[in-house]
């Protein structure tokens, strides 16, 4: 069971982490220089700028993620563990709280206060070992995965009264806009990806993924159209 939990975690894990790799590879550079000997409300604007033009990406990736699970799972693991893609759904809420928290940091790093960032970490570690060393599961494994998104939930929450205090941050997103953009995803649901070969479901995974990448574009080009 615990190898079923690793896949699942390990797959969204992977996903969320290369997204946050390459969005933090171009947007953290024009956030640096957006900073460099600026006053507080410039740096306050400029964290919301880049939030505005990441949390949807996470959004999109997040629907991605859930939507392609049984097919990734299809892909990267033998057929035994196929069930194993609901634990990619759980990952997928863990991830999306952990890189939301990882954008928060920024504020921390721009006002030279690192130290803020301690807490929400040490409540959330002790959330999640207080809850699983207290309580007998049993064969409920799901909750493991459970408890974790709660840690991480409760480590941007803390996370995020902290960071206000340093700068007036906001969300500045459009996440109606960014959940229409996801629906097409939905449409995986229509194909049976367990009675197809390796090949059409790389093939599936492709072009959803294709389509992420444009709606990323799309919001891109919005978000820079406001700012122009």
């Amino acid at each position: 069971v615990l190898g079923y939990i690793g896949i699942g975690l390990g797959i969204s894990g992977s996903i969320f982490a290369s997204i946050e790799a390459i969005s933090m590879q171009y947007f953290n550079p024009i956030f640096l220089k957006n900073i460099l000997d600026s006053s507080k409300k410039k740096r306050t604007e400029a964290w919301n700028s880049m939030a505005k033009q990441i949390v949807p990406i996470y959004i999109l990736a997040s629907f991605f993620t859930i939507a392609m699970s049984e097919v990734l799972i299809s892909i990267v693991a033998s057929e035994k563990f196929h069930d194993s893609y609901v634990y990619i759904m759980f990952g997928v809420v863990i991830e999306f709280f952990r890189v939301m928290t990882n954008l928060l940091n920024n504020v921390s790093q721009s006002e030279y206060k690192t130290t803020e960032t301690i807490k929400p970490y040490l409540v959330g570690f002790i959330i999640s070992l207080g809850l699983l060393s207290s309580f007998d599961f049993g064969t409920d494994y799901f909750m493991i995965p459970l408890v974790l998104g709660l840690a991480y939930f409760s480590v941007f929450i803390y996370m995020y009264l902290n960071m206000k205090k340093l700068l007036d941050i906001k969300y500045d997103v459009n996440i109606l806009k960014a959940i229409l953009f996801s629906l097409p995803f939905l449409m995986v649901y229509f194909i049976n990806v367990t009675d197809i070969n390796l090949v059409l479901n790389l093939l599936v995974v492709s072009t959803f993924g294709l389509y992420f990448l444009f709606a990323v574009w799309l919001f891109h080009k919005h978000n820079l159209r406001e700012n122009t």
